[in-house]
């Protein structure tokens, strides 16, 4: 008997895999892989078929950030130092005397030098020196002035006072060294220049 011959099938064959060959390509600053025809031809992607993602800077830096985390106070202002110079002051003392003269010429009438003079000596015993105080009668002088008491007129004016006191026994003055005031003197005999006596060059002590 007589095999029975089996009918050949053929076998599928698998697909091949693609072995096409492939290219970078760089244009407008976009890198894409485009594959080579067999005819060796790159096929470039037309730019209408490009989708363009715009990228965007940051608005701030990274250095602007740093810079703002660090908040620098501002120096604080030195106190200002305002100096008054004398030119300054000037006007200010000159009415300040004033003040004080005026003060005083007010109290000087309603109180006589012989009124003071007694005040002076309330409670004293024996006799004073009363130079300083006799000076105080005439009040302060003004700004760049010589003091009343320096005046020949005045050393004259207190002798008189002191002389009418120690007659009327109100006052002793001591060896009437009183009468020396406002009397001329010559102290340089080289010159014979003539000064006159006063608080400063006689001494005066007076008691009741």
């Amino acid at each position: 008997m007589a095999k029975a011959v089996k009918p050949k099938v053929a076998k599928a064959e698998k697909p091949k895999k693609s072995t096409k060959a492939t290219a970078e390509v760089t244009h407008s600053g976009i890198t894409e892989t485009v594959p080579i025809s067999d005819e060796g031809v790159i096929k470039v992607t037309p730019m209408e078929d490009v989708t363009l993602i715009e990228v965007t800077p940051p608005s701030v830096t990274l250095d602007e950030v740093k810079q703002a985390e660090v908040v620098v106070e501002p120096p604080k202002p030195e106190p200002e130092v305002i100096v008054q110079t004398q030119e300054v002051l000037k006007p200010v003392i000159e009415k300040a005397i004033e003040q004080i003269q005026a003060a005083r010429a007010i109290t000087n009438e309603e109180i006589s030098i012989e009124t003071k003079i007694l005040n002076f000596l309330e409670g004293k015993e024996g006799f004073v020196r009363a130079n300083d105080f006799l000076k105080s009668v005439f009040g302060l002088p003004k700004l760049n002035e010589p003091p009343q008491w320096l005046k020949q007129g005045n050393s004259k004016l207190l002798k008189s006072v002191l002389e009418a006191m120690q007659v009327s026994e109100a006052i002793t003055v001591q060896n009437n060294s009183h009468r020396l005031l406002g009397q001329p003197y010559y102290p340089d005999t080289t010159t014979g220049k003539q000064e006159h006596r006063n608080l400063n060059n006689v001494e005066i002590f007076i008691k009741k």
